[in-house]
């Protein structure tokens, strides 16, 4: 899952609004925890609701026993209706990313090897998933479910993704469960478009976001970092944590 979020709010604030929801710490870590409080946090400090992007098609049918928790995603929205993190209404459906966008990110020759069932067994293994057309789709649904959170962040303050953050999506090939690299085609996208000009990406998640690093290095839209200062940001977090900063062209000094 994903947190996108775009406020001119120093940390000092963010501990204050926590404090006057909770009376202790903002919540470590991510799920229904970190979202009730990006929730309550939005409501006190902006005063409107926020967007999640979510769609059925980010669940799909690997075999028994298959290691990755492919349910987590509908379970994960159930919860937050359940609880009232969010509503009905603050649910937004994704459309799949197009070629186009694709290409900002990855290369040719992986985007036509899972156009079209071309990965061998060895790139299968190494992803930790048989291709599929449903996984191909699910792969494009999740980041254009990063984009659309990182749009509605940028025009309202914060928005969600309830999946995302394959941060192990390599330009070439994928890796550790991930397919495509969700937030490094956010940022490219909205760099190309100038609705921002850099970005720094914190990703907290234990495992090392390898594949982000390596994309950086290569096209050099954003770059990761440590804890962000006091600025009007932006911020991905997920389960597989990570954290941007962008700013937005028409607030370059």
């Amino acid at each position: 899952m994903h947190w996108a979020m775009n406020w001119p709010l120093s940390s000092n604030a963010r501990r204050n609004a926590h404090r006057s929801l909770s009376g202790g710490p903002p919540p470590n870590g991510s799920g229904p925890a970190g979202f009730k409080f990006l929730a309550d946090a939005a409501q006190v400090c902006c005063n409107f609701a926020m967007k999640c992007s979510y769609h059925p098609g980010y669940q799909v049918t690997l075999s028994p026993g298959h290691p990755f928790p492919m349910s987590k995603y509908p379970l994960l929205r159930e919860q937050l209706l359940a609880e009232g993190v969010v509503t009905a209404g603050d649910l937004v459906e994704p459309e799949p990313l197009d070629r186009e966008t694709l290409d900002l990110v990855h290369t040719a020759e992986y985007l036509n090897k899972l156009e079209s069932s071309g990965l061998s067994a060895a790139e299968q293994r190494r992803l930790g998933m048989p291709w599929s057309d449903s996984l191909w789709l699910r792969s494009r649904l999740a980041s254009g479910g990063t984009l659309l959170a990182a749009r509605a962040a940028l025009d309202s303050g914060l928005s969600g993704n309830l999946a995302g953050g394959t941060h192990h999506a390599f330009a070439d090939h994928g890796e550790g469960f991930c397919v495509l690299n969700d937030v490094a085609l956010a940022v490219a996208k909205l760099r190309v478009e100038g609705a921002i000009e850099r970005a720094a990406i914190i990703d907290l998640d234990v495992h090392q976001g390898n594949g982000t690093a390596a994309i950086s290095q290569v096209i050099n839209t954003f770059q990761q970092t440590g804890v962000p200062e006091p600025m009007s940001c932006f911020l991905l977090g997920s389960g597989l944590l990570g954290l941007g900063l962008l700013r937005k062209r028409s607030q370059r000094s």
